[in-house]
Protein backbone atom coordinates (compact mmCIF):
# COMPACT_ATOMS: atom_id res chain seq x y z
CA UNK A 1 0.00 0.00 0.00
CA UNK A 2 3.08 2.66 1.04
CA UNK A 3 5.02 1.60 -2.75
CA UNK A 4 0.95 2.06 -4.46
CA UNK A 5 1.15 5.74 -2.65
CA UNK A 6 4.78 6.99 -3.27
CA UNK A 7 4.48 5.89 -7.07
CA UNK A 8 0.91 7.83 -7.33
CA UNK A 9 2.17 11.26 -5.54
CA UNK A 10 5.17 10.61 -8.16
CA UNK A 11 3.24 10.84 -11.24
CA UNK A 12 1.54 13.70 -10.28
CA UNK A 13 4.36 15.82 -9.44
CA UNK A 14 5.92 14.97 -13.04
CA UNK A 15 2.73 15.89 -14.30
CA UNK A 16 2.53 19.69 -12.32
CA UNK A 17 6.32 19.84 -13.55
CA UNK A 18 5.92 18.93 -17.41
CA UNK A 19 2.91 21.30 -17.44
CA UNK A 20 4.92 24.13 -15.79
CA UNK A 21 7.96 23.71 -18.11
CA UNK A 22 5.35 23.42 -20.86
CA UNK A 23 3.81 27.20 -20.10
CA UNK A 24 7.28 28.72 -19.65
CA UNK A 25 8.44 27.27 -22.85
CA UNK A 26 5.33 29.31 -24.49
CA UNK A 27 6.22 32.26 -22.75
CA UNK A 28 9.48 32.26 -23.26
CA UNK A 29 8.95 31.39 -26.92
CA UNK A 30 6.56 34.16 -27.22
CA UNK A 31 8.78 36.40 -26.02
CA UNK A 32 11.84 35.64 -28.35
CA UNK A 33 11.35 33.10 -31.05
CA UNK A 34 11.88 29.35 -30.29
CA UNK A 35 15.45 29.87 -31.60
CA UNK A 36 16.10 32.45 -29.43
CA UNK A 37 15.47 30.04 -26.16
CA UNK A 38 17.64 27.13 -24.95
CA UNK A 39 16.50 24.12 -22.98
CA UNK A 40 18.83 25.40 -20.18
CA UNK A 41 17.09 28.56 -20.26
CA UNK A 42 13.46 26.92 -20.06
CA UNK A 43 14.91 24.70 -16.99
CA UNK A 44 15.98 27.82 -15.37
CA UNK A 45 12.92 29.64 -15.62
CA UNK A 46 10.82 27.23 -14.13
CA UNK A 47 13.07 26.70 -11.63
CA UNK A 48 13.84 23.19 -11.62
CA UNK A 49 16.85 22.06 -9.81
CA UNK A 50 17.21 19.14 -12.64
CA UNK A 51 18.71 20.82 -15.15
CA UNK A 52 17.82 17.83 -17.68
CA UNK A 53 13.92 18.10 -16.39
CA UNK A 54 13.27 19.65 -20.63
CA UNK A 55 15.13 16.92 -21.90
CA UNK A 56 13.58 14.35 -20.04
CA UNK A 57 10.00 15.59 -20.67
CA UNK A 58 10.07 16.71 -24.49
CA UNK A 59 13.57 15.37 -25.71
CA UNK A 60 14.17 18.72 -28.02
CA UNK A 61 12.45 21.95 -28.59
CA UNK A 62 10.63 20.36 -31.43
CA UNK A 63 9.42 17.45 -28.71
CA UNK A 64 8.41 20.80 -26.49
CA UNK A 65 6.22 22.38 -29.90
CA UNK A 66 4.61 18.97 -30.36
CA UNK A 67 3.57 18.69 -26.86
CA UNK A 68 2.34 22.70 -26.52
CA UNK A 69 -0.21 21.95 -29.54
CA UNK A 70 -1.14 18.77 -28.41
CA UNK A 71 -2.17 20.66 -25.29
CA UNK A 72 -3.97 23.03 -27.62
CA UNK A 73 -5.61 20.15 -29.32
CA UNK A 74 -7.29 18.65 -26.33
CA UNK A 75 -8.43 22.34 -25.61
CA UNK A 76 -9.92 22.63 -29.09
CA UNK A 77 -11.40 20.01 -30.44
CA UNK A 78 -14.32 19.03 -27.89
CA UNK A 79 -15.78 22.45 -28.72
CA UNK A 80 -15.53 21.89 -31.92
CA UNK A 81 -17.03 18.92 -32.35
CA UNK A 82 -19.66 20.59 -29.96
CA UNK A 83 -19.96 23.60 -32.59
CA UNK A 84 -19.96 21.41 -35.88
CA UNK A 85 -22.93 19.34 -34.35
CA UNK A 86 -24.84 21.92 -33.99
CA UNK A 87 -24.05 23.57 -37.61
CA UNK A 88 -25.45 20.27 -38.47
CA UNK A 89 -28.54 20.88 -36.20
CA UNK A 90 -28.98 24.03 -38.04
CA UNK A 91 -28.60 23.23 -41.25
CA UNK A 92 -31.00 20.93 -41.57
CA UNK A 93 -33.71 24.02 -40.66
CA UNK A 94 -31.53 27.41 -42.29
CA UNK A 95 -28.39 28.41 -43.61
CA UNK A 96 -25.48 29.93 -41.75
CA UNK A 97 -24.86 33.26 -43.39
CA UNK A 98 -21.28 34.31 -44.89
CA UNK A 99 -20.83 36.58 -41.54
CA UNK A 100 -21.53 33.34 -39.47
CA UNK A 101 -19.28 30.98 -41.68
CA UNK A 102 -16.41 33.46 -40.81
CA UNK A 103 -17.39 33.34 -37.25
CA UNK A 104 -16.93 29.60 -37.27
CA UNK A 105 -14.04 30.22 -38.75
CA UNK A 106 -11.50 31.82 -36.26
CA UNK A 107 -14.00 29.88 -33.52
CA UNK A 108 -11.09 27.62 -33.10
CA UNK A 109 -8.66 30.94 -32.89
CA UNK A 110 -11.05 32.50 -29.75
CA UNK A 111 -11.10 29.43 -28.02
CA UNK A 112 -6.83 29.53 -27.78
CA UNK A 113 -7.14 32.76 -27.33
CA UNK A 114 -8.78 32.30 -23.72
CA UNK A 115 -6.55 29.33 -22.99
CA UNK A 116 -5.85 29.26 -19.57
CA UNK A 117 -2.27 31.33 -18.19
CA UNK A 118 -1.14 31.55 -21.79
CA UNK A 119 -3.90 31.95 -24.42
CA UNK A 120 -2.60 35.50 -25.79
CA UNK A 121 1.21 34.23 -25.56
CA UNK A 122 -0.17 31.15 -27.81
CA UNK A 123 -1.11 33.48 -30.58
CA UNK A 124 2.19 35.47 -30.28
CA UNK A 125 3.67 31.95 -30.78
CA UNK A 126 1.86 30.93 -33.55
CA UNK A 127 2.42 34.75 -34.82
CA UNK A 128 6.23 33.93 -34.88
CA UNK A 129 6.13 30.51 -36.08
CA UNK A 130 4.07 31.87 -38.98
CA UNK A 131 6.60 35.07 -39.57
CA UNK A 132 10.04 34.06 -39.01
CA UNK A 133 10.81 30.31 -37.38
CA UNK A 134 12.58 28.34 -39.00
CA UNK A 135 11.03 24.98 -37.67
CA UNK A 136 10.12 22.59 -40.47
CA UNK A 137 6.68 22.20 -38.58
CA UNK A 138 3.39 24.32 -38.76
CA UNK A 139 1.15 22.58 -36.48
CA UNK A 140 -1.72 25.14 -36.70
CA UNK A 141 -2.31 22.46 -39.65
CA UNK A 142 -3.00 19.46 -38.12
CA UNK A 143 -5.59 21.49 -36.06
CA UNK A 144 -7.17 23.35 -38.42
CA UNK A 145 -7.06 21.90 -41.80
CA UNK A 146 -9.99 20.18 -41.84
CA UNK A 147 -12.14 22.68 -40.14
CA UNK A 148 -11.02 25.08 -42.79
CA UNK A 149 -12.10 22.72 -45.51
CA UNK A 150 -15.32 22.47 -44.26
CA UNK A 151 -15.46 26.19 -44.16
CA UNK A 152 -14.65 26.56 -47.62
CA UNK A 153 -17.05 24.44 -48.97
CA UNK A 154 -19.87 26.08 -47.36
CA UNK A 155 -18.46 29.67 -48.23
CA UNK A 156 -18.07 27.89 -51.79
CA UNK A 157 -21.74 26.75 -51.96
CA UNK A 158 -23.07 30.81 -51.13
CA UNK A 159 -20.53 32.00 -53.61
CA UNK A 160 -20.76 29.97 -57.07
CA UNK A 161 -19.18 32.53 -58.52
CA UNK A 162 -15.81 32.68 -56.54
CA UNK A 163 -12.97 31.74 -57.94
CA UNK A 164 -12.17 28.88 -55.71
CA UNK A 165 -8.22 29.57 -55.50
CA UNK A 166 -9.10 32.90 -54.48
CA UNK A 167 -11.36 32.13 -51.24
CA UNK A 168 -9.43 29.31 -50.11
CA UNK A 169 -5.90 32.27 -50.39
CA UNK A 170 -8.66 34.77 -48.75
CA UNK A 171 -9.88 32.79 -45.64
CA UNK A 172 -6.10 31.04 -45.03
CA UNK A 173 -5.02 34.92 -45.12
CA UNK A 174 -7.25 36.28 -42.87
CA UNK A 175 -6.77 33.35 -40.45
CA UNK A 176 -3.09 34.79 -40.44
CA UNK A 177 -4.37 38.49 -40.14
CA UNK A 178 -6.24 37.26 -36.94
CA UNK A 179 -3.65 35.57 -35.20
CA UNK A 180 -1.02 37.92 -36.25
CA UNK A 181 -3.28 41.20 -34.97
CA UNK A 182 -4.38 39.62 -31.88
CA UNK A 183 -0.66 38.92 -30.79
CA UNK A 184 -0.08 42.10 -31.70
CA UNK A 185 -3.00 44.35 -29.83
CA UNK A 186 -0.33 44.80 -26.69
CA UNK A 187 2.66 46.06 -28.77
CA UNK A 188 3.26 49.60 -27.65
CA UNK A 189 3.51 50.28 -31.25
CA UNK A 190 -0.41 51.01 -31.57
CA UNK A 191 -0.41 53.31 -28.85
CA UNK A 192 0.34 56.23 -31.29
CA UNK A 193 -2.07 54.68 -34.06
CA UNK A 194 -5.37 56.02 -33.89
CA UNK A 195 -8.38 53.01 -33.73
CA UNK A 196 -5.49 50.28 -33.28
CA UNK A 197 -8.01 48.63 -31.24
CA UNK A 198 -11.11 49.28 -29.25
CA UNK A 199 -12.23 49.13 -25.80
CA UNK A 200 -14.40 46.15 -26.68
CA UNK A 201 -13.24 42.91 -27.66
CA UNK A 202 -16.41 41.52 -29.00
CA UNK A 203 -16.90 44.83 -31.35
CA UNK A 204 -13.44 44.69 -32.59
CA UNK A 205 -13.84 40.87 -33.50
CA UNK A 206 -17.00 41.65 -35.23
CA UNK A 207 -15.38 44.24 -37.04
CA UNK A 208 -13.28 42.22 -38.05
CA UNK A 209 -16.03 39.89 -39.84
CA UNK A 210 -17.41 42.53 -41.19
CA UNK A 211 -14.27 43.33 -43.14
CA UNK A 212 -13.46 40.05 -43.90
CA UNK A 213 -16.79 38.97 -45.31
CA UNK A 214 -16.79 41.83 -46.99
CA UNK A 215 -13.83 40.93 -49.21
CA UNK A 216 -14.75 37.19 -49.10
CA UNK A 217 -18.32 38.40 -51.48
CA UNK A 218 -16.22 40.08 -53.86
CA UNK A 219 -16.20 38.00 -57.06
CA UNK A 220 -15.01 40.17 -59.68
CA UNK A 221 -11.14 40.76 -60.21
CA UNK A 222 -9.49 44.14 -59.59
CA UNK A 223 -7.22 44.24 -62.47
CA UNK A 224 -10.27 46.14 -64.58
CA UNK A 225 -10.27 48.77 -61.80
CA UNK A 226 -6.86 49.21 -61.99
CA UNK A 227 -4.35 50.91 -64.46
CA UNK A 228 -1.84 47.96 -64.95
CA UNK A 229 0.42 49.68 -67.21
CA UNK A 230 0.83 52.50 -65.04
CA UNK A 231 1.45 50.69 -62.12
CA UNK A 232 3.90 47.95 -64.13
CA UNK A 233 5.89 51.07 -64.70
CA UNK A 234 5.87 52.41 -61.40
CA UNK A 235 7.34 49.44 -59.82
CA UNK A 236 9.66 48.67 -62.97
CA UNK A 237 11.27 52.07 -62.32
CA UNK A 238 11.81 51.65 -58.41
CA UNK A 239 13.26 48.05 -59.05
CA UNK A 240 9.99 46.02 -58.22
CA UNK A 241 9.56 43.29 -61.08
CA UNK A 242 6.17 41.56 -60.38
CA UNK A 243 6.59 38.39 -62.79
CA UNK A 244 3.35 38.39 -63.71
CA UNK A 245 2.56 41.83 -64.08
CA UNK A 246 3.41 42.36 -67.86
CA UNK A 247 0.99 38.84 -68.99
CA UNK A 248 -1.93 40.56 -66.82
CA UNK A 249 -1.10 43.67 -68.34
CA UNK A 250 -0.93 42.87 -71.98
CA UNK A 251 -4.53 40.85 -71.06
CA UNK A 252 -5.78 43.80 -69.83
CA UNK A 253 -4.83 46.56 -72.40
Amino acid sequence: MQKAETRNIMVDVKADLRHRLLFVAIKLFAERGVEAVSMRTINSEAGTKNKSAVHYHFGSKAGILEAIFDWVRQIVEPAMADLWSQIAQREGRDTLSIEELMLALYAPLILVQQAPQCGHDLFKLWSKLIIDSNEEFFYMDRIYENHMFAILQRLTKHLPEKNREHLRFQITHSVFAFIAGSSALDSKVLDGIENAKMDSELEMLFSFIDYTSGGIRNTQFSQNKINLPFWKNYFTKHAVFLNDLTIISARTV
